[in-house]
Protein backbone atom coordinates (compact mmCIF):
# COMPACT_ATOMS: atom_id res chain seq x y z
CA UNK A 1 0.00 0.00 0.00
CA UNK A 2 1.59 3.34 -1.33
CA UNK A 3 -0.31 6.37 0.44
CA UNK A 4 -0.41 9.64 -1.14
CA UNK A 5 -2.32 12.45 0.60
CA UNK A 6 -1.84 14.74 -2.13
CA UNK A 7 -3.55 12.28 -4.15
CA UNK A 8 -7.56 12.25 -4.76
CA UNK A 9 -7.77 8.92 -6.78
CA UNK A 10 -6.34 5.64 -5.88
CA UNK A 11 -5.85 2.52 -7.81
CA UNK A 12 -7.37 -0.78 -6.67
CA UNK A 13 -5.33 -3.61 -7.84
CA UNK A 14 -7.93 -6.25 -6.97
CA UNK A 15 -6.29 -9.87 -7.49
CA UNK A 16 -5.44 -13.39 -6.43
CA UNK A 17 -2.13 -14.55 -5.77
CA UNK A 18 -0.51 -16.57 -8.52
CA UNK A 19 -1.35 -19.88 -6.77
CA UNK A 20 -4.99 -19.14 -6.06
CA UNK A 21 -5.16 -17.66 -10.40
CA UNK A 22 -3.73 -20.80 -11.86
CA UNK A 23 -5.43 -22.92 -9.46
CA UNK A 24 -8.92 -21.33 -9.81
CA UNK A 25 -8.68 -20.99 -13.68
CA UNK A 26 -7.67 -24.76 -14.03
CA UNK A 27 -4.42 -23.80 -15.92
CA UNK A 28 -1.92 -26.08 -15.43
CA UNK A 29 1.65 -24.90 -14.80
CA UNK A 30 -0.04 -21.17 -14.81
CA UNK A 31 1.33 -19.70 -11.26
CA UNK A 32 4.86 -18.59 -13.46
CA UNK A 33 2.57 -16.90 -16.14
CA UNK A 34 0.34 -15.09 -13.94
CA UNK A 35 3.33 -14.20 -12.05
CA UNK A 36 4.35 -12.41 -15.21
CA UNK A 37 1.15 -10.95 -15.54
CA UNK A 38 1.02 -9.24 -12.06
CA UNK A 39 4.67 -7.97 -12.29
CA UNK A 40 3.52 -6.48 -15.44
CA UNK A 41 0.37 -4.49 -13.90
CA UNK A 42 2.09 -3.78 -10.84
CA UNK A 43 4.63 -2.11 -12.80
CA UNK A 44 2.27 -0.09 -15.41
CA UNK A 45 0.52 0.75 -12.26
CA UNK A 46 3.49 2.44 -11.12
CA UNK A 47 3.97 4.71 -14.11
CA UNK A 48 1.00 6.29 -13.00
CA UNK A 49 2.55 7.39 -10.20
CA UNK A 50 -1.16 7.11 -8.23
CA UNK A 51 -1.81 5.63 -4.58
CA UNK A 52 -2.19 2.02 -4.77
CA UNK A 53 -3.64 -0.85 -2.83
CA UNK A 54 -2.89 -4.51 -3.80
CA UNK A 55 -5.72 -6.80 -2.47
CA UNK A 56 -5.21 -10.10 -3.08
CA UNK A 57 -7.28 -12.95 -1.37
CA UNK A 58 -5.65 -12.60 2.05
CA UNK A 59 -6.95 -9.12 3.07
CA UNK A 60 -10.40 -9.84 0.71
CA UNK A 61 -13.49 -10.08 2.92
CA UNK A 62 -17.20 -11.47 1.42
CA UNK A 63 -18.86 -14.51 0.87
CA UNK A 64 -19.38 -14.14 -2.75
CA UNK A 65 -17.05 -12.12 -5.65
CA UNK A 66 -19.64 -9.04 -5.74
CA UNK A 67 -18.95 -8.93 -2.03
CA UNK A 68 -15.24 -9.20 -1.63
CA UNK A 69 -15.07 -6.87 -4.74
CA UNK A 70 -17.80 -3.85 -3.49
CA UNK A 71 -15.71 -3.90 0.18
CA UNK A 72 -12.43 -3.75 -1.40
CA UNK A 73 -13.76 -0.58 -2.92
CA UNK A 74 -15.61 0.31 0.38
CA UNK A 75 -12.14 0.22 1.87
CA UNK A 76 -10.74 2.39 -0.21
CA UNK A 77 -12.89 5.18 -0.63
CA UNK A 78 -12.99 5.25 3.38
CA UNK A 79 -8.97 5.90 3.03
CA UNK A 80 -10.54 9.45 2.19
CA UNK A 81 -10.03 9.04 -1.53
CA UNK A 82 -12.69 10.76 -4.26
CA UNK A 83 -12.09 8.50 -7.06
CA UNK A 84 -10.87 4.99 -7.92
CA UNK A 85 -9.75 2.83 -10.47
CA UNK A 86 -10.00 -0.87 -10.27
CA UNK A 87 -7.84 -3.33 -12.01
CA UNK A 88 -7.33 -7.20 -12.31
CA UNK A 89 -4.03 -8.62 -13.21
CA UNK A 90 -5.70 -10.77 -16.04
CA UNK A 91 -5.83 -8.52 -19.05
CA UNK A 92 -2.02 -8.88 -20.89
CA UNK A 93 -2.83 -6.06 -23.55
CA UNK A 94 -3.32 -3.54 -20.15
CA UNK A 95 -0.78 -0.60 -21.09
CA UNK A 96 -0.28 2.95 -19.53
CA UNK A 97 -2.85 4.71 -21.68
CA UNK A 98 -5.91 2.81 -20.72
CA UNK A 99 -5.43 4.55 -17.48
CA UNK A 100 -4.33 7.69 -18.23
CA UNK A 101 -7.66 7.47 -20.25
CA UNK A 102 -9.89 6.78 -17.48
CA UNK A 103 -8.05 9.11 -15.07
CA UNK A 104 -8.54 11.92 -17.78
CA UNK A 105 -12.12 11.36 -18.21
CA UNK A 106 -12.62 10.91 -14.40
CA UNK A 107 -11.15 14.94 -14.04
CA UNK A 108 -13.77 15.36 -16.40
CA UNK A 109 -16.91 14.31 -13.90
CA UNK A 110 -16.71 11.27 -16.24
CA UNK A 111 -17.18 7.33 -15.05
CA UNK A 112 -15.39 4.69 -17.43
CA UNK A 113 -15.65 1.25 -17.93
CA UNK A 114 -13.06 -1.20 -19.81
CA UNK A 115 -15.04 -3.71 -21.37
CA UNK A 116 -13.45 -7.17 -21.27
CA UNK A 117 -14.74 -9.54 -24.03
CA UNK A 118 -16.98 -12.52 -22.45
CA UNK A 119 -19.42 -9.14 -21.08
CA UNK A 120 -17.29 -8.12 -18.00
CA UNK A 121 -14.66 -5.57 -17.02
CA UNK A 122 -11.04 -5.21 -16.98
CA UNK A 123 -10.95 -1.65 -15.85
CA UNK A 124 -13.58 0.15 -13.93
CA UNK A 125 -12.66 4.01 -13.08
CA UNK A 126 -15.42 5.50 -10.47
CA UNK A 127 -16.33 8.66 -8.58
CA UNK A 128 -17.40 8.11 -4.60
CA UNK A 129 -20.72 9.96 -5.34
CA UNK A 130 -21.44 7.37 -7.43
CA UNK A 131 -20.58 4.54 -5.16
CA UNK A 132 -23.24 3.07 -3.15
CA UNK A 133 -22.07 -0.46 -1.86
CA UNK A 134 -25.46 -2.23 -1.80
CA UNK A 135 -26.49 -1.53 -5.35
CA UNK A 136 -23.14 -2.99 -6.96
CA UNK A 137 -23.70 -5.95 -4.67
CA UNK A 138 -26.49 -6.76 -6.44
CA UNK A 139 -25.25 -6.25 -9.68
CA UNK A 140 -24.88 -9.96 -11.64
CA UNK A 141 -21.36 -10.78 -11.28
CA UNK A 142 -19.97 -13.42 -13.15
CA UNK A 143 -22.06 -12.95 -16.11
CA UNK A 144 -22.36 -11.80 -19.64
CA UNK A 145 -24.71 -8.97 -18.67
CA UNK A 146 -22.43 -7.36 -15.91
CA UNK A 147 -20.87 -4.30 -18.04
CA UNK A 148 -24.56 -3.34 -19.70
CA UNK A 149 -25.76 -3.51 -15.84
CA UNK A 150 -22.97 -1.28 -14.53
CA UNK A 151 -23.18 1.32 -17.15
CA UNK A 152 -27.34 1.58 -16.62
CA UNK A 153 -26.10 1.67 -12.76
CA UNK A 154 -23.74 4.69 -13.68
CA UNK A 155 -26.09 6.39 -15.93
CA UNK A 156 -28.36 6.70 -13.52
CA UNK A 157 -26.78 9.66 -11.50
CA UNK A 158 -26.87 11.48 -15.08
CA UNK A 159 -22.81 11.34 -15.66
CA UNK A 160 -21.07 9.96 -18.50
CA UNK A 161 -19.95 6.83 -19.30
CA UNK A 162 -16.75 6.52 -20.96
CA UNK A 163 -15.75 2.85 -22.63
CA UNK A 164 -12.01 2.09 -23.03
CA UNK A 165 -11.63 -0.29 -26.16
CA UNK A 166 -12.20 -3.83 -25.19
CA UNK A 167 -9.65 -6.35 -23.77
CA UNK A 168 -9.47 -10.14 -23.72
CA UNK A 169 -8.75 -11.32 -20.02
CA UNK A 170 -7.65 -14.88 -19.09
CA UNK A 171 -9.57 -17.17 -17.14
CA UNK A 172 -8.93 -20.39 -19.25
CA UNK A 173 -6.32 -22.26 -21.39
CA UNK A 174 -8.77 -20.98 -24.11
CA UNK A 175 -7.90 -17.45 -23.26
CA UNK A 176 -4.22 -17.89 -23.21
CA UNK A 177 -4.47 -19.52 -27.19
CA UNK A 178 -7.02 -16.56 -27.74
CA UNK A 179 -3.81 -14.34 -26.66
CA UNK A 180 -0.90 -15.96 -28.27
CA UNK A 181 -2.66 -15.08 -31.38
CA UNK A 182 -2.77 -11.59 -30.59
CA UNK A 183 0.50 -10.78 -29.03
CA UNK A 184 1.51 -6.86 -30.44
CA UNK A 185 1.63 -5.48 -27.24
CA UNK A 186 2.56 -7.69 -24.87
CA UNK A 187 5.20 -6.63 -22.29
CA UNK A 188 7.96 -8.89 -23.28
CA UNK A 189 8.20 -10.82 -19.81
CA UNK A 190 4.53 -11.97 -20.24
CA UNK A 191 5.33 -12.59 -23.99
CA UNK A 192 8.00 -14.85 -22.78
CA UNK A 193 6.09 -17.25 -20.39
CA UNK A 194 3.30 -17.10 -22.90
CA UNK A 195 4.84 -18.77 -25.14
CA UNK A 196 6.58 -21.32 -23.18
CA UNK A 197 3.18 -22.41 -21.57
CA UNK A 198 1.64 -22.71 -25.14
CA UNK A 199 4.78 -24.96 -25.89
CA UNK A 200 3.56 -27.22 -23.24
CA UNK A 201 -0.37 -27.60 -23.09
CA UNK A 202 -1.66 -29.79 -25.55
CA UNK A 203 -3.75 -27.98 -28.59
CA UNK A 204 -7.64 -27.37 -28.15
CA UNK A 205 -10.14 -26.18 -30.40
CA UNK A 206 -11.68 -22.88 -29.96
CA UNK A 207 -15.41 -22.04 -29.38
CA UNK A 208 -16.41 -19.75 -32.17
CA UNK A 209 -17.96 -17.66 -29.99
CA UNK A 210 -14.39 -17.05 -28.00
CA UNK A 211 -13.24 -16.04 -31.92
CA UNK A 212 -15.82 -13.19 -32.50
CA UNK A 213 -14.32 -10.70 -30.61
CA UNK A 214 -17.18 -7.96 -31.05
CA UNK A 215 -19.27 -10.62 -29.93
CA UNK A 216 -18.37 -10.50 -26.19
CA UNK A 217 -21.70 -9.36 -25.28
CA UNK A 218 -23.33 -12.84 -26.54
CA UNK A 219 -21.08 -14.86 -24.30
CA UNK A 220 -22.81 -16.64 -22.03
CA UNK A 221 -20.41 -16.07 -18.78
CA UNK A 222 -18.53 -13.87 -17.67
CA UNK A 223 -15.03 -15.52 -17.26
CA UNK A 224 -13.72 -12.65 -15.85
CA UNK A 225 -14.42 -13.18 -12.34
CA UNK A 226 -13.37 -16.77 -10.62
CA UNK A 227 -16.72 -18.77 -8.81
CA UNK A 228 -14.15 -19.22 -5.50
CA UNK A 229 -15.44 -18.31 -2.30
CA UNK A 230 -12.48 -18.19 0.53
CA UNK A 231 -12.76 -19.45 4.10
Amino acid sequence: MNLRPSHTTAILFFALSSEEESRCKKIAKGKQFFDALTEHTIQTIKKTGMPVFHITEDQQTGNSFGQRFTNAMQFVFDQGFEKIVTVGNDSPHLNKGHFETALSNLKHNKSVIGPSADGGFYLMGLHRSDFVKSDFEKLSWQTSELKEEIVELLSRSSKEVFLLSALFDIDSLWDVKIISKNTSGLARNVLEVLRTLISTTKKIGLPTFFIAYRGYSRIPFNKGSPLHSFS
